[in-house]
């Protein structure tokens, strides 16, 4: 049917569907914080939504004890596997080490720090948002929109965190027309407390294992 063109559709519904679907994949990387990635298609734009969570003992026994959860906290799934508790940190840094070949992982684990700024860090197991999210829901897609404030909040009044037992760095995905990662800090229980932006061209520049990436504050410590 090579013969059939536009001007032979007889309803507008099949433009009005293309129109709907393009404005969706342009403004998915236009406002990627507002458009989830999948229907945005930016699964191979280079970077996404992500989370890193830091997460002292005493938040994982209150999550253990009170979110009803498909399984437990990730490391003592690994844990449960291997044995052990230090056999269970290799697939752990493994983990790390995948998210560092990312891009935006040089900042995630830059951001760490500040989140947990003015506690020990020694205190808190550093876990990936996908993975707090597929015990919490029950499965993840990627999508840092399905571990962001929303399930922060979920957990917390389920959990009932104390201030600093729980920070989270949420890392927004880059806006198509600029060159920069929009990032905000959040404590569990406190709430928002740092927000700001890494530049994509310092991350590009880094090797996976640096945590010292620019930073740029817009409000807060």
């Amino acid at each position: 049917h090579a013969h059939i063109g536009i001007t032979d559709l007889t309803t507008p519904w099949p433009l009005v569907l293309f129109a709907v679907l393009a404005a969706t994949v342009i403004l998915g990387n236009m406002f990627p914080r507002k458009i989830s990635f999948l229907p945005g298609m930016r699964y191979y734009a280079g970077n996404w939504d992500t989370t890193l969570w830091c997460i002292k003992p005493s938040a994982e026994e209150k999550i253990d004890k009170n979110l009803i959860a498909i399984a437990n906290m990730p490391a003592a799934q690994l844990e449960k596997f291997y044995g052990s508790k230090e056999a269970a940190q290799i697939p752990i840094y493994m983990g790390y080490a995948f998210r560092a070949f990312n891009t935006h992982g040089k900042a995630l684990f830059t951001l760490a720090h500040r989140a947990m700024a003015g506690q020990n860090e020694d205190d808190y197991s550093i876990t990936d948002g996908e993975r707090i999210c597929s015990m919490a829901i029950g499965w993840n897609f990627g999508d840092g929109h399905m571990h962001n404030e929303q399930l922060i909040h979920a957990m917390q009044q389920r959990c009932r965190f104390e201030p600093g037992e729980v920070r989270v760095v949420l890392l927004d995905a880059q806006p198509i027309h600029r060159q920069r990662q929009a990032y905000r800090l959040v404590d569990a229980a406190t709430g928002e407390f740092e927000t700001g932006w890494v530049a994509v061209a310092d991350m590009v520049t880094r090797q996976p294992w640096d945590d010292d990436l620019p930073v740029h504050v817009t409000s807060g410590t």
